[in-house]
């Protein structure tokens, strides 16, 4: 009989988890959302780096 309570409640818990009505995503790489301004770059295991490449 604990069995058969756990089993059910276990199905109500994780049937009640997965949407059938998922959208559609759609991604655009060539567009910038956001720009993360003076992040930073490190020399710690290249050595020298350009300051074009740090300002990317």
């Amino acid at each position: 009989m604990n069995n058969l309570i756990f089993l059910i409640i276990f199905l109500i818990i994780f049937s009640s988890q997965f949407d059938r009505n998922n959208g559609n995503v759609t991604i655009n790489l060539n567009e910038k959302r956001q720009v993360i301004d003076g992040f930073g770059a490190s020399t710690a295991w290249q050595g020298a780096v350009s300051d074009q490449i740090m300002n990317e």
